[in-house]
């Protein structure tokens, strides 16, 4: 055979490879398993979006409500509760601290504690900052959030078997004073907050906070769920500019120290893609309300990519003491 026909046959076998990739690609959305949460815009699963419905139902009223006695089993009223493994079975143990935007965070990690033996203890400010930045706060936040801030500083010290510390906010947290100030009061009161953290606490990771959703997205679901439209939620998108509005300070602070002790775990590309973020994906609720607050169906549903992203960067566990 010579150079030309295999020259020849090459070229037709590329060809063939082509459209037989061309005609996999075209197919394989109809064959692909369908998607539930998060997976969605996991590009790792290859599943697609054909949710008509929402859950939670729309027509259920969604309100705040701090972590349920089932995903956090209270320790101190109104003040604190753990979740995930046993004490006996722990190999880390750390602390959630935050506002009421911990309540979804709760959901995920008190499974995957369970799973991979932490132990988590849950301290939440709904309305409070946890930072030095508390006493900025409006004066009918300040006095409580400042208490929770100081107890929870006081606990941490006290609990030398603390690994490390998991902390969110809601972004767009309002302080007083000057406007232009703001975000840059946010940023100075987490890094000097993080620093007094006892040194025991090995690392200080941020969740950065997930988009808003507005009235008319929710309008919108309900409209597309009743005309059984697949897929629902990325019909009611918003702009990602829109739904993310300001950076999130926590996340700047802790890439700004530029140390291994201080980490971030952002999972909004399972929410958004570089430029539009949905309310709902895979069929489940992403946002209870028009606050932020993610929902803890949907939370959950981000288990496993949490613990691909959080699990590498958590210390290792502490060798145990020998007796003497």
């Amino acid at each position: 055979m010579g150079p030309r026909s295999i020259r020849v046959l090459t070229s037709l076998a590329l060809s063939l490879l082509s459209l037989a990739l061309v005609a996999g690609a075209t197919a394989s959305p109809l064959q692909a398993p369908t998607c539930v949460g998060a997976a969605t815009l996991d590009l790792t699963t290859g599943c697609v979006d054909r949710a008509t419905t929402v859950y939670p139902s729309l027509t259920r009223e969604h309100n705040y409500e701090p972590p349920s006695a089932k995903a956090c089993r209270p320790i101190r009223a109104g003040t604190a509760c753990v979740l995930g493994s046993s004490e006996s079975k722990a190999k880390l143990r750390f602390a959630l601290i935050g506002d009421s935007h911990v309540t979804a965070w709760s959901a995920a990690l008190g499974e995957l504690g369970r799973q991979q033996g932490w132990r988590g203890t849950v301290f939440t400010g709904p309305g409070c900052m946890m930072t030095t930045a508390s006493n900025q706060q409006h004066p009918i936040l300040r006095a409580a959030c400042m208490r929770a801030y100081r107890e929870t500083m006081a606990w941490l010290r006290d609990h030398r078997e603390i690994d490390f510390v998991l902390m969110t906010h809601k972004s767009g947290q309002w302080l007083n004073g000057p406007k232009a100030t703001v975000e840059q009061r946010k940023f100075a009161g987490f890094k000097k907050t993080w620093k007094q953290y006892p040194r025991h606490v090995r690392r200080v990771i941020v969740l950065t906070d997930t988009p808003l959703a507005s009235q008319a997205q929710f309008d919108c679901l309900a409209r597309v769920v009743r005309a059984a439209q697949a897929p629902a939620g990325p019909q009611c998108w918003a702009p990602r500019q829109v739904a993310l509005p300001r950076p999130d300070a926590a996340g700047l602070a802790a890439r700004d120290l530029k140390s291994s002790r201080y980490r971030v775990v952002d999972m909004n590309d399972l929410i958004c893609t570089v430029s539009l973020c949905y309310p709902a994906v895979g069929g489940v609720l992403v946002n209870l309300d028009v606050s932020g607050h993610m929902a803890p169906d949907f939370a959950r549903t981000m288990e496993p990519q949490l613990l691909r992203r959080l699990g590498p960067l958590l210390p290792a566990p502490r060798k145990a003491s020998k007796s003497p």
